[in-house]
């Protein structure tokens, strides 16, 4: 009866250690299964990703190309302004000036800090000068107009006004360009 007892029990412990093991074997394959699964879910992903980058880096190489264009297009701009032998005058919308050039300034004989902030009409000349000096607020318009020059002596122009449109991060107003200035040559 021994032997039969210790069979019975080294049967039993085959039949417990096999479906330990059958456990095992079912779990391990579960997670290879799932790690296979998640592998497979990771590569589609980080192929995604990797578009998704390309195409944000290709937008933020754009954007700093256009940033940088729209910066060189600015400074561009400010020295054809600022060194233009046409005197230019920018003024806000009620007729003040904000910034001119320094021909404006060597027309009318000030220095900047003279000029920046008075009315652009104190400096023409002869009757209806406060309406011609708000002539192209609402549309583009050349108006001849007398302006008083830095020998303080009426001096006849032409002025070319242009309103500013009243956008984001820019204020309303208009530019003003003389021509056609019979300034005599040692004023200019």
């Amino acid at each position: 009866w021994i032997a039969g007892i210790t069979a019975l029990l080294f049967s039993a412990a085959i039949v417990y250690y096999a479906r330990k093991e059958n456990r095992h074997l079912v779990k391990s394959f579960r997670l290879q299964l799932e790690r296979d699964d998640l592998l497979q879910l990771t590569a589609l992903l980080n192929e995604k990703l990797q578009k998704e980058n390309r195409e944000l880096a290709h937008r933020a190489a754009v954007r700093g190309m256009s940033i940088e264009h729209a910066r060189e297009r600015a400074g561009r701009l400010e020295a054809l302004f600022e060194n233009s032998l046409l005197p230019q005058i920018e003024c806000d919308g009620s007729g003040n000036v904000v910034a001119c050039n320094r021909a404006a300034l060597r027309t009318l004989g000030v220095g900047h800090r003279d000029i920046a902030g008075r009315p652009f009409a104190s400096y023409l000349v002869g009757p209806n000068a406060a309406s011609k000096a708000t002539a192209g607020a609402q549309a583009p318009v050349s108006v001849a107009i007398e302006i008083r020059g830095r020998d303080g002596l009426p001096h006849a122009c032409t002025a070319s006004f242009t309103p500013l449109p009243s956008t984001e991060g820019m204020r309303p107003g208009y530019a003003v360009i003389l021509s056609g200035l019979d300034v005599p040559a040692e004023v200019k």
